[in-house]
């Protein structure tokens, strides 16, 4: 009786040994490699669903189109600026022009003003002259 028992114990063993230690072994091991290849890097190889990698496919086109929507959008942009600081550039440029030519044509005017009242001046001292001296009969 006491080898049935101990063989009925024993299957019991078995049986647990098989239904509970073996498979969280398993899981433990599995655990262990995955952890192992995550720190050095290589990754295990799963079946990667068709719908699922197209999907991320699509994504990463996307993604992309936008990255470059974005960069061309700046280009654009600082093209934008670089013109209208140009346009600010001739527009300064142009009135700075413009107000030494006013300068130029304000002391041109004053320099025929002066020609004139010299002129004035010489013709008023001639016929002061003539005056002075009187004429017929004087």
């Amino acid at each position: 009786m006491a080898d049935g028992v101990k063989s009925g114990i024993g299957q019991m063993v078995k049986d647990v040994h098989e239904a509970v230690v073996k498979p969280v072994t398993d899981e433990v091991g599995k655990a262990i490699e995955e952890g192992a290849q995550s720190v050095i890097g290589s990754t295990p190889q799963k079946q990667i669903d068709p719908v699922e990698q197209k999907r991320k496919q699509e994504e990463d086109v996307k993604k992309k189109q936008w990255a470059l929507n974005i960069i061309n959008w700046n280009k654009q942009l600082d093209s934008a600026q670089q013109k209208v600081r140009q346009e600010g550039k001739q527009k300064e440029q142009q009135k700075v022009h413009e107000d030494d030519e006013k300068k130029k044509v304000k002391q041109y005017e004053v320099m025929q003003q002066q020609k004139k009242s010299q002129q004035m001046t010489a013709l008023q001292k001639e016929s002061r002259k003539t005056e002075i001296k009187g004429g017929v009969g004087g």
